[in-house]
């Protein structure tokens, strides 16, 4: 298996992504207690933290809000 093209999302990682509605927007992955959404501190755990986790730039990880909602798109453009 061939290690990844460039840094992956982990635990820390500020990651720009952008949405299906072309909604752009910078995340830091935390662990779940220190979840902050108005600092866009997102754990690590939740729906979209656990999607990206493990992406790198370019990569296009599928998550739903809700167990049973609409299947929403999510593309890393940036890590740090």
């Amino acid at each position: 298996l061939a290690a990844p093209a460039g840094p992956q999302v982990q635990r820390g990682s500020r990651v720009r992504v952008v949405f299906d509605d072309d909604t752009t927007e910078t995340y830091t992955i935390v662990r779940q207690e220190e979840t902050n959404r108005q600092r866009n501190l997102i754990g690590e755990n939740s729906p979209l933290g656990a999607a990206l986790l493990g992406a790198i730039v370019g990569e296009m990880r599928a998550f739903r809000v809700r167990p049973a909602g609409p299947e929403q798109m999510v593309e890393v453009l940036e890590i740090d």
